[in-house]
């Protein structure tokens, strides 16, 4: 394996006033996003915010073509918006029954056994003790991968990324947790541009630290 090439002091002092450079554009094409809903164009403003957001998630995690699953990473390790880091275990167990023909049974007893908390936003811990206590060891390991799928994050990324980008635009916002026990959950553009601006501070930050882009390099 050849070692990493050496910079001298003056190439990364460069190369960090690029990277500097890079963030400052970045967020203030960023911006503009605000902008555009401010000028009565919302579909528009929740697009670019959902599109930079794909981009980010692309970079850093370059070794991964798992769209979905990066996109909703980046919001909940980044992101800086708690709720979006929260789970409502209903959206699991739906997507599982609609695309995942062998879990399907296994969606449908955890919900049977939750009963009225199929429906509340929740922690993904209380989550994952609750598939410890109502489902045998096997089925636990079978639907812990699947976890990251009942994020309010994978929410933002079904309802308002893929509409926004794949089709001709998304709702204003996405209700989650409205008919459980739980206070219900909104996700909007306010929701999805303060994730972006976090986001964009937080991979400046990394990015200037350790002096690499996306804290690796290894898209450039």
């Amino acid at each position: 394996m050849s070692k990493p090439r050496r910079i001298s002091p003056a190439d990364a002092a460069a190369k960090r006033l690029f990277i500097a450079a890079y963030f400052d554009d970045l967020e203030a094409r960023a911006r503009f996003a605000w902008q555009l809903r401010e000028d009565e164009h919302p579909q528009e403003a929740m697009t670019l915010c959902c599109c930079y957001l794909d981009g980010l998630a692309a970079f850093l995690y370059h070794d991964s073509e798992r769209s979905a699953f990066n996109f909703v990473r980046l919001l909940k390790e980044h992101g800086q918006q708690p709720k979006l880091a929260q789970v409502c275990p209903l959206v699991m167990t739906r997507w599982l029954e609609a695309n995942h023909g062998k879990l399907a049974p296994t969606a449908r007893k955890l919900a049977t056994a939750l009963g009225g908390d199929l429906n509340r936003v929740m922690s993904d811990t209380e989550l994952s003790l609750a598939i410890t206590r109502s489902l045998t060891k096997q089925e636990a390991s079978a639907l812990s991968s699947h976890i990251w799928r009942a994020a309010l994050a994978f929410v933002a990324y079904t309802n308002l990324r893929v509409p926004s980008v794949h089709a001709t635009g998304s709702s204003a916002a996405v209700i989650v947790g409205s008919g459980g026990p739980s206070t219900p959950v909104r996700l909007s553009f306010d929701t999805m541009y303060k994730a972006l601006l976090a986001t964009i501070a937080a991979l400046r930050d990394l990015s200037l630290r350790t002096n690499k882009w996306f804290g690796h390099d290894k898209i450039v």
